[in-house]
Formats: C-alpha cells, structure tokens, sequence
C-alpha cells in the first residue's frame, strides 16, 4: 500500500494506492475521509481563518487489475465552514490623562482595532469614571489620523472594520465649570466597547 497526500485548492487530498483488489474493494465500501477541525483562537501573535473559509477533506483509492485497468475509489467530501469569533482591542493601554481649566475642551485619541476574524460592527460608548464627569462628550472618526478632533471629521457611536482593520477615533469633552481643586488635577474616563449580538465588552481603559 502506498499513500500520500495531495493538495488542491482548499482541500488536502489523500491518495492511497492498494494492489490486493480484494482489499481494496473493502475499503471502498467503507472508506471515509479524515475530517480536520480549525480551532480559532484569538491572539495577537497568531493568523486567523477568515470567517467563511471553507476547509475539505476527500480520500481517493487507486487499484490496477490482474490485466493493467486502473480503478479508482473516492470517499464523499467532507467540509467544514469556519465561523467567525469577534475580538477587539483598544490601544494605548494603559489609558490616558488630560488636564484641563474649566469649561476648556479636552481630548483623548485612541485606535480601534478588529482582532477577530471577519468584518464586525462595534457599539462606542463612555462610562463616567473619577472625580470630575466632563459634559458635551463625544467620540469623532479620527479620518486624518493626527489624533485630534478637527472641523468636518463626524462624530460616531459605532465602527465597522474588516478582519485586522483599524479606526483611529478621538473622545472628547468639556471641563465642568463646577470643577475645581478638590476634584484633582486628572480627568478619568473609560471606553467600553460592545459588540453587537453579544454582551459588552469593557477594555478597562481609563483615561
């Protein structure tokens, strides 16, 4: 018996070529292909399977007769879509902090990423946190990057991003006027991000 194994396309093929013709139509009755399971796990130092990706397996078995025929035998195919696993990750980390007179603008840029492993919609929220809650907050869509809010870039509450895509955006608000020493010379805010169809996720960034 020989075997080896053949690629094609998305599908790992093995071929085995048996010379007993008994044998060989037994394992043709009953022969199946192997089936491979992907396992998407996200990580930073790791590709992932693009959602959608569709993995095969198909087994062949060749034979020649006492006269020289060739025959072949072929399992069915078996395949096996990938699904698609969310992540997100909100960088810098740890956050950042502003200082700011009252009724002053502050800002604070981060980067969006999409580390999961197919286009997703993430949900952009705040979460008042600290001594001092800053009024008139806004998230804007950093379009040129420079991490700050300039006129005509708009204000969101949700990005979409492919697989590995990131969006630059820009939180910002104003310094209440009731602000004063005792609050502290810092202003703490924290990101969260959702991600639609499945429960919040909270990155822990303050800023």
């Amino acid at each position: 018996m020989n075997r080896k194994i053949i690629k094609k396309g998305g599908m790992a093929m093995e071929q085995v070529t048996i010379k007993n013709k008994n044998l060989l139509r037994h394992l043709a009755g009953i022969m199946m292909a192997t089936v491979f399971f992907v396992f998407i796990i996200p990580s930073h130092g790791m590709a992932l399977t693009p959602s959608g990706t569709v993995v095969g397996n198909q087994a062949s078995a060749t034979y020649n007769d006492s006269v020289g025929n060739q025959f072949t035998a072929q399992s069915n195919l078996f395949t096996i879509t990938v699904s698609q696993v969310a992540g997100v990750s909100v960088s810098p980390q740890p956050g950042q902090s502003r200082s700011g007179a009252p009724a002053n603008e502050v800002q604070f840029p981060h980067t969006v990423k999409n580390i999961g492993n197919g286009t997703d919609t993430f949900n952009l929220a705040t979460v008042a946190g600290g001594a001092v809650t800053l009024n008139s907050i806004t998230i804007i869509r950093d379009d040129n990057g420079n991490g700050i809010a300039n006129p005509g870039e708009p204000a969101i509450t949700s990005v979409t991003l492919d697989m590995d895509q990131s969006q630059m955006i820009v939180v910002r608000g104003t310094v209440p006027n009731s602000a004063g020493r005792n609050d502290g010379d810092y202003l703490s805010r924290k990101i969260c991000l959702c991600i639609d169809g499945e429960p919040q996720r909270d990155t822990g960034l303050h800023d």
